[in-house]
Parts: C-alpha cells; sequence; structure tokens
C-alpha cells in the first residue's frame, strides 16, 4: 500500500459519493409535487363528507368553495384563495431552498 500515491481527489470529493446528491433533483420535484397535492385535497373531501361533521374535515380549499357559491360571498372567497395562493408559493419555495442548497451544479 505505500507503493500507491493517489494524487487524486478523495472519495468524499467525488460527485457521487453520496446518493443524496444524486437524487436531490428527484426528491426536490417529488417534494414539491406533494405539498402542492397535500394543498389541493378537495375532491375528496367535498365528494365524501362534504367538509363534515360540524366542519371537522374541512380543508382550506372547500371553505373557499363553500363561501364563493354556498354563502355567495364572492369577495371574501377570492381574498381566501389570494392567501392560499400564497401559502402554496411559500412552502414550494421553501421546499426548494431547502433540497436545492446541496444539489450539484451541471
Amino acid at each position: 500500500m505505500k507503493l500507491l500515491n493517489w494524487t487524486g481527489p478523495p472519495a468524499s470529493d467525488c460527485t457521487f459519493a453520496s446518493p443524496y446528491r444524486s437524487l436531490s433533483p428527484v426528491i426536490a420535484v417529488q417534494v414539491t409535487l406533494a405539498i402542492i397535492t397535500a394543498l389541493k385535497q378537495m375532491e375528496t373531501v367535498f365528494l365524501t363528507t362534504n367538509g363534515g361533521p360540524g366542519d371537522a374535515t374541512q380543508f382550506l380549499a372547500v371553505y373557499l368553495y363553500n363561501q364563493a357559491f354556498a354563502a355567495s360571498q364572492y369577495g371574501y372567497a377570492n381574498a381566501i384563495s389570494i392567501v392560499f395562493i400564497v401559502v402554496c408559493l411559500i412552502f414550494t419555495y421553501l421546499s426548494n431552498k431547502l433540497i436545492r442548497s446541496d444539489a450539484p451544479e451541471y
């Protein structure tokens, strides 16, 4: 072993030394899609329970739908939708910032 003179970079500096580094773009896309899917679970709740019993299973999207079309409060529903979009954008930005900070440059 003493005869070998390795002048290359250490193994920890290689691009594929960590499986996380090579999979980070895939993980970033999957986390973003999971966050967006979790925030828009309106169809399942609306079709099965309509937010009930007593608003126990009411998501923001179901509440927005009820305010806009059942209660005819369009301005209030519009404000809720703007807040909903901002929350989605914040979650997406934070997840991309946390996951892609270690992503290698290609």
